[in-house]
């Protein structure tokens, strides 16, 4: 696999399965509201 998601990603792409928003999933992973967009638009990419 080329670009393999790590365990964060893993973690963000349960979340969004789960249908929660970029707040919900900063807010459950203690991390930045940037940082969950990040997150998502790098699954995004390696999805491509």
């Amino acid at each position: 696999m080329l670009n393999p998601i790590s365990d964060r990603e893993k973690e963000v792409l349960e979340l969004i399965a789960y249908e929660n928003t970029n707040d919900e999933i900063a807010e459950k992973l203690y991390i930045s509201i940037h940082t969950a967009k990040t997150h998502r638009k790098n699954l995004l990419e390696k999805w491509v």
